[in-house]
């Protein structure tokens, strides 16, 4: 029937959006299809980006539930940002997450001076930059390594949560914390311990909750991370 019509075939390849292969025909039914499309109109869906010669320092803040794990990024981020570096930082959740869910913690990284946040689910995952409409990406936990890709060069990268990754990483303690044995007994990765309350263990140097100067010294080293001269 349909040749008896005359039809032809007309291929439609997909669209480039910063770097992404798009379907022409994507369907904008949901909030979450609107903010993606306003996303790629904008060139903003983070694709990932070219390696710069130096890769960045990423590096885990880890610890049980109510340790105060967002607190001391927060006020890392904004220590290291003062003294120069460029710094994001990812935040992941072990349950499904939404804009509204995640909003205060990104915000308090984003405000704190972080240029990018990337958020973390088992199902979905997004980057999110300041003035900038979240847009998701509906697929399941990325490996670390591709959420760094997708980020915009960086000096330094920390890292909210997974607690188990290989990552060299500063373990907090709180007192009024979740229940949990100490994360540095069997993680070699911990290389400071933030904490409220002393620690008998001397294996790993351990801060003062507070001492949010010493703890960017600690980690800085860790990294061997040093200002570049441009920006010194």
């Amino acid at each position: 029937m349909v040749d008896r019509l005359g039809a032809v075939a007309v291929p439609f390849s997909d669209l480039q959006f910063g770097g992404e292969a798009v379907d022409p025909f994507f369907n904008i039914n949901t909030p979450e299809d609107l903010a993606l499309a306003e996303a790629l109109l904008a060139g903003s869906s983070s694709p990932p980006h070219k390696a710069e010669r130096n890769a960045p320092f990423v590096v885990g803040v880890a610890g049980w539930k109510n340790s105060g794990k967002t607190t001391l990024v927060e006020r890392l981020v904004a220590t290291l940002v003062r003294r120069g570096y460029r710094v994001s930082t990812i935040k992941h959740s072990h349950h499904d997450v939404s804009f509204e869910a995640e909003g205060t913690d990104s915000a308090r990284h984003l405000r704190a001076g972080a240029q990018e946040v990337a958020l973390i689910s088992p199902r979905r995952w997004a980057v999110l930059r300041a003035g900038q409409q979240i847009a998701w990406r509906e697929e399941g936990e990325p490996a670390l390594a591709t959420v760094v890709r997708h980020l915009a060069p960086a000096d330094i990268v920390i890292v909210e949560g997974l607690k188990r990754a290989q990552i060299p990483k500063i373990e907090v303690r709180r007192t009024a914390q979740g229940d949990g044995p100490p994360l540095a007994a069997d993680d070699p990765f911990v290389f400071a311990i933030a904490a409220d309350h002393g620690i008998a263990d001397g294996r790993v140097p351990s801060f003062a909750l507070d001492d949010v100067a010493g703890l960017a010294d600690a980690l800085l080293t860790a990294g061997g991370v040093k200002l570049p001269r441009e920006r010194a």
